[in-house]
């Protein structure tokens, strides 16, 4: 058994072991706490490389995108996934198939005269086609629409992708009716119909004149999905 002074020392020892690895030599007498310290150190201590390791998160090892369509949304930065998505995903809103796509857009054009290819260009321009996009501004859905203006056009749900679609293209309508010009319509649409007033046409936006760059290249890319009949 080994004498009291050298078990005073046997918990440093053993840390010393662990961490750097070291040989630990005793006295001839000391042969046995020697095998103690070894049988110990190898049953309770962990390697200093083992605990050295990162700790490793499943969702960092996975391909999320192939869970579900909106699955991949939660490997964005944490404040991108704002309470609106998070709910909207919950819901089950998240994900719109392209046919599903193709049939809101053309409803939309029917009953608001707007060809389908514009539609779909401010959609894409707008969203990207996600139903469930939010703008660092507020704006909401499919077709991007402020609360406010939601509101005016009786808009319950932002994230309803056919909803958003009707709603946005009844304001679009009305951009058009009003200022007679696609340009300025969509002017009106991207910065609001005051500033098209108050600069007497497209404003001097850096923003509002790539939208209507984006527009109409877009509508070029859609047009083969929605061809002129």
């Amino acid at each position: 058994m080994p004498n009291p002074s050298f078990r005073m020392f046997l918990p440093p020892l053993r840390a010393t072991a662990a961490i750097f690895g070291l040989v630990l030599l005793f006295p001839a007498d000391h042969a046995s706490a020697g095998r103690i310290l070894s049988e110990e150190v190898s049953v309770t201590e962990t390697s200093v490389l083992e605990r050295g390791k990162p700790h490793e998160f499943l969702i960092e090892s996975m391909d999320v995108s192939s869970l579900s369509p909106s699955a991949r949304l939660l490997a964005m930065p944490r404040p991108m996934v704002t309470p609106e998505l998070a709910e909207a995903m919950h819901d089950g809103r998240a994900y719109t198939a392209p046919a599903e796509w193709k049939r809101i857009i053309r409803k939309a054009a029917k009953a608001y005269r707007l060809p389908e290819s514009l539609i779909a260009a401010v959609i894409r321009t707008e969203s990207a086609f996600q139903a469930n996009a939010v703008s660092p501004k507020g704006a909401l859905g499919a077709m991007q629409i402020m609360p406010e203006t939601q509101k005016e056009l009786g808009l319950n749900d932002p994230y309803d992708a056919e909803a958003n679609v009707m709603a946005g293209s009844a304001y679009l309508r009305r951009q058009l009716d009003r200022f007679g010009s696609l340009d300025l319509a969509l002017a009106a649409y991207n910065a609001g119909p005051a500033n098209v007033v108050k600069y007497g046409g497209v404003p001097p936006f850096p923003e509002t004149q790539e939208y209507l760059k984006q527009v109409s290249a877009h509508r070029k890319a859609e047009a083969e999905s929605f061809p002129v009949p």
